[in-house]
């Protein structure tokens, strides 16, 4: 029941909630306008890791409120926990297409076409297992249990990431190396393609859901008498602010911006090849 067990070890700031639905809300409208401006429909698991950044944070606020009502107790831990999952699933997507785009695919430590199904299938395994465990902290009997499947969840996020991190690094190092970058006969669209901002701006994103990961992992480790569930102020430096500045920097180099859509990407290379 809702009065046998704490719901928060701490007293929720509903300011600082509502702060990030401000800030998270904005982000997310930003990011939606890119993407249907430029119908980039592979990038609207970003957008619904926004929504799910957004209702979270409201669930906190209402439950700031009252700290016996266990629903929005519930979906903020949910939501929050889960958003940087679709995410990671968005980054996975970016570099496959760049890969595809600049016709590199022998220099891929993992064949585009298998790269994002790999890493997307880890991530949507990670976000099934994290949210049944959060599911579980409800309740005083498997809160213990949801604890050890949340980390499970984790776990197979960071590893699936920390692989997808050094299959980013291999090729780009392989496609430097290689010059293609520097060509200018048979492939001269893709010489042109700010790819070097999109490998930048990748590598700044999946730092930042990494460290997040890793915090998260180190929380739920440390269980509820753990010093990082006990002040909400952890929460908000390596959750939320870090989530904001994924959002915030694909905003400054969005992939869309500068990937076309799939179709033509393709158009572009089979004009490139006669």
């Amino acid at each position: 029941m809702a009065g046998s067990f704490k719901l928060y070890d701490y007293s929720p700031s509903g300011a600082a909630a509502m702060i990030f639905v401000a800030a998270f809300t904005a982000a997310t409208l930003w990011h939606a306008f890119v993407v249907f401006q430029k119908r980039s429909w592979y990038f609207c698991a970003f957008l619904v890791g926004g929504i799910f950044e957004i209702t979270g944070y409201v669930a906190r606020f209402i439950s700031s409120s009252d700290e016996t009502n266990i629903l929005p107790f519930v979906l903020q831990s949910i939501f929050i926990l889960v958003a940087p999952a679709l995410f990671a699933a968005s980054v996975y997507m970016i570099l496959g297409r760049l890969i595809l785009y600049l016709g590199a695919e022998e220099l891929s430590p993992v064949r585009p076409r298998w790269l994002t199904k790999i890493f997307v299938g880890g991530d949507v395994l990670s976000f099934l297992v994290q949210v049944l465990g959060s599911g579980m902290l409800s309740n005083a009997k498997t809160t213990g249990t949801g604890q050890t499947v949340i980390l499970v969840g984790l776990v197979i996020q960071i590893l699936f990431f920390g692989v997808f991190i050094i299959a980013t690094v291999i090729f780009h190092r392989r496609y430097v190396q290689s010059g293609m970058d520097l060509r200018r006969g048979p492939q001269p669209r893709h010489s042109r393609i700010g790819w070097k901002q999109i490998i930048l701006v990748q590598y700044l994103a999946s730092g930042l859901i990494f460290i997040r990961s890793l915090f998260r992992l180190i929380e739920y480790a440390q269980g509820k008498d753990g010093v990082l569930m006990t002040s909400e102020v952890f929460l908000y430096l390596f959750d939320s602010v870090l989530m904001l500045g994924v959002m915030v920097a694909l905003l400054f180099y969005h992939p869309t911006k500068l990937l076309p859509r799939k179709k033509d990407m393709m158009a572009l290379r089979d004009m490139d090849s006669q």
